[in-house]
């Protein structure tokens, strides 16, 4: 997650954030969860974005 979020973090607003491992988190590949993360970072991009608009 700290690796997703060093190579994303140009494309991302200046917000703080908390992010919490969900039980089983541990058990999902590294791929899988860098391709989880690089969609949350898109969703949450998304939302600040049209938050900022309104």
């Amino acid at each position: 997650m700290r690796e997703s979020f060093r190579l994303n973090q140009d494309k991302l607003p200046a917000h703080d954030m908390i992010i919490m491992a969900r039980k089983g988190a541990g058990e999902v590949s590294s791929e899988d969860l860098h391709r989880l993360a690089k969609k949350c970072w898109s969703r949450l991009n998304k939302k600040i974005k049209k938050g900022n608009a309104a």
